[in-house]
């Protein structure tokens, strides 16, 4: 009897603390540590490098007071993780525009890991990167495979104007050290004929479950016929490379002709759904929800992110969290 007393003595403060921690606000559950931090341009200063941070990926803060987080780096900042749990992001030399290899292990303090060769993004089949594939690289290392995958949007030689953006197609490379790389090589070859010759730009890859899911930016023009050109669409592979299959081809996750771009994938706070933030350029970022990664309905939510243009997202830890919050926390 005196166990039992003592056992229903301590569920009962237990449950008391849990009320405390509510009522003060406090999280009891993991799943709502740490946050988000968003890197990002801002339109008044295309190239350069700002975050923003948030608990709850609804509500953000700017951090060191609006100002640039790194003052040398240049380019459209796209972040991952590594083989190392360092952060890593693709940059580009300002006089010698040469493709530099950034890195960090804490998100706040980044340097030059290494100037990357131009060979391995030089095409052979009439399109160019001379200029373009720094447009927006993005990146993403694939732990079953121990390699990165380097993607970036090219255009065929000779086009200008709208004709030279809907010639856009997706290149990648692969690599496990930055220092050899596989032959570039187009990501994409759609089956369907409405979409086989898909004009596309500002694609990421991320893998979930069993899956690789691409995350596209449609390029087509309005005169080019097509119900979903100007959108945000999901592709999907068994493998890193492909074949990709277009997910819910009728419906992609923004409206057509809106005129986002640059997406990201995060996971919800609490892991139940997911998360598409998109570029309405070219003064914010607008949040898509869904319970499902392939729903046919993304929502939108009521969480825009304001003077922001072409970034990237990290979720963070609660060490790392309060670690970047301290360290441009604002004067």
């Amino acid at each position: 009897m005196k166990i039992r007393n003592l056992l229903i003595s301590s569920l009962y403060v237990c449950l008391v603390c849990i009320c405390i921690s509510n009522v003060r606000g406090q999280p009891h559950s993991t799943q709502l540590q740490g946050g988000y931090l968003f890197i990002h341009m801002r339109h008044e200063d295309y190239g350069r490098m700002y975050y923003y941070i948030s608990r709850d990926a609804r509500t953000w803060t700017k951090l060191n007071n609006n100002q640039r987080v790194n003052a040398e780096y240049r380019g459209h900042p796209d972040i991952i993780k590594g083989h190392d749990n360092r952060y890593y992001m693709i940059g580009v030399s300002e006089k010698a525009q040469k493709p530099l290899l950034w890195t960090s292990s804490d998100l706040v303090a980044w340097s030059i890991e290494k100037e990357l060769p131009v060979s391995p993004f030089v095409l052979t089949d009439n399109y160019y990167t001379e200029r373009n594939w720094f447009g927006a690289p993005k990146l993403y290392y694939d732990e079953d495979s121990k390699q990165y995958i380097v993607t970036w949007h090219a255009a065929k030689k000779g086009v200008k104007g709208n004709d030279e953006w809907k010639s856009m197609r997706t290149y990648y490379v692969l690599t496990e050290d930055f220092s050899s790389f596989s032959s570039p090589k187009r990501l994409f070859d759609f089956p369907s004929k409405a979409d086989s010759e898909m004009a596309t730009i500002d694609v990421i890859i991320r893998k979930i479950g069993k899956n690789y899911y691409a995350v596209i930016k449609d390029e087509r023009w309005p005169e080019d016929g097509i119900p979903t050109g100007k959108s945000i669409r999901l592709a999907k592979s068994s493998y890193l490379t492909g074949p990709y299959s277009l997910v819910n081809p009728k419906h992609p996750v923004t409206t057509p002709y809106t005129y986002f771009e640059a997406p990201i994938l995060m996971p919800k706070p609490d892991n139940k759904g997911w998360m598409i933030f998109s570029e309405r350029y070219p003064h914010e970022y607008v949040r898509f929800d869904a319970e499902h990664i392939e729903a046919e309905k993304w929502e939108v939510c009521d969480c825009n992110i304001p003077d922001s243009r072409h970034g990237a997202m990290v979720r963070l830890s609660e060490e790392e969290y309060n670690h970047v919050l301290s360290s441009f926390s604002q004067k």
